[in-house]
């Protein structure tokens, strides 16, 4: 049996790692030296990239076309941060 092209004529499969979300949470009976009641540090990154695609063009499916034909990628964004209760 032979495999037909899309009708498009490149092939959009491809998978993405869209988004990461790491905490940590710190609380006073862990660490009694620990000023706060509770402490959360937490990482998160989006639109980290294509982990792999299938077409041999190394085309990006997901990228935004803008009226002049130029791709541009998805933005990647990274956010860090520290949540304290007394």
């Amino acid at each position: 049996c032979e495999r037909k092209p899309p009708v498009a004529g490149i092939e959009a499969d491809h998978l993405r790692q869209k988004d990461i979300n790491i905490s940590y949470l710190f609380t006073r009976g862990q660490w009694k030296s620990l000023s706060f009641e509770k402490l959360e540090c937490y990482l998160y990154a989006s639109d980290l990239g294509l982990l792999w695609r299938a077409n041999k063009q190394g085309l990006d499916p997901d990228s935004i076309d803008s009226i002049f034909s130029n791709a541009y990628p998805a933005v990647f964004s990274l956010s860090v941060g520290i949540k304290a209760n007394f």
